[in-house]
């Protein structure tokens, strides 16, 4: 359960859903609310489809660089 909450909490400051928000606001305030729910479902499944790729096949892409899994881990810090 410790492990689910992690992971729920890190996924959700990755993808920052409060700060994310307003910037999709202010980018679809010109269209018609069908245009921005379509943008905004087509968002989501992007969103989606990097990170189940990342989770798929992130292991095998950090091997064939050659960089290791405590470099990323440092790398991701940082940019966090």
């Amino acid at each position: 359960m410790l492990d689910l909450a992690s992971a729920f909490v890190t996924l959700f400051v990755v993808l920052d859903p409060l700060g994310m928000a307003p910037i999709f606001l202010g980018l679809t305030s010109g269209m018609g609310a069908d245009v921005r729910r379509r943008i905004g479902i087509e968002a989501c499944i992007i969103a989606f489809c990097v990170l189940a790729g990342a989770t798929l096949f992130g292991t095998w892409l950090l091997d064939m660089m050659g960089i290791g899994l405590p470099a990323f881990r440092i790398a991701g810090g940082l940019l966090l």
